[in-house]
């Protein structure tokens, strides 16, 4: 039984009992009798008084704790007459609006930390408790071709060769795994600790096009430099 239900029920059995003893004590005496009633009648107000100074900040605070049990930051209670109730009430609205800040910080967080990984030029795939795809980027998605899926799903529900290879890697290692002989990745496979818990993720960098661009380089500053030597060697022909 709640606290405020025992204060009533025992409020009310007391001022019976003193009604009845004070009927049966009294009751040739009216005067006496009468004023006795008025004491009572008086007490009774006194009780309701007391009721809703000392029960009113529980109901604040249950009302306050379903507020946050449901995540409702939003709700603030207004200053009664009450001095104790007043202080209680500055704490919980405090503590509500430090509350509220810290859930939008962390949202911000989170957004600008989602936007990050999903502008990265690397694969990032982010595995749950039970090895479940919970996040993927866009590179990740166009390198392994799982446009199409929908968050969370198995990793090896992905039918790339890419991802076999990948499963063999241990965590904290990074491996250079080259497919069909022409397309090299730089994978590696790391945790990290949320809630308590190991998360692993996995970071995958193509390194094919890197390769091609430096070989284009390469090959390019090889052809300018037989070219600058064949018109000098053209030049002194020409001279003779």
């Amino acid at each position: 039984m709640r606290l405020k239900y025992q204060y009533i029920l025992f409020t009310i059995l007391l001022h019976g009992i003193m009604t009845v003893l004070t009927y049966h004590l009294l009751e040739d005496k009216k005067w006496l009798f009468l004023a006795s009633e008025v004491l009572i009648i008086f007490s009774l107000v006194i009780s309701v008084w007391i009721y809703r100074s000392l029960i009113r900040p529980i109901d604040l605070m249950r009302s306050g704790l379903n507020a946050i049990k449901d995540q409702d930051f939003n709700v603030r209670f207004a200053n009664t007459g009450s001095r104790e109730i007043n202080e209680l009430i500055r704490v919980y609205n405090a503590m509500l609006d430090r509350l509220r800040g810290e859930r939008l910080r962390t949202q911000e967080q989170a957004y600008f930390l989602e936007n990050i990984i999903q502008s990265l030029p690397a694969g990032v795939i982010i595995l749950d408790y039970e090895s479940q795809v919970t996040a993927i980027n866009v590179k990740a998605r166009q390198m392994l071709g799982v446009q199409s899926l929908s968050l969370p799903f198995e990793l090896t529900t992905i039918k790339h060769p890419l991802i076999y290879r990948i499963q063999d890697i241990n965590v904290g290692e990074a491996q250079t795994i080259n497919i069909d002989g022409i397309k090299k990745y730089k994978c590696q496979v790391n945790h990290v600790i949320y809630k308590g818990f190991y998360r692993k993720f996995i970071l995958i960098q193509e390194l094919s096009k890197e390769l091609w661009k430096n070989e284009k380089e390469t090959y390019g500053k090889v052809i300018r430099m037989m070219a600058h030597e064949v018109n000098n060697s053209m030049g002194a022909v020409n001279s003779i």
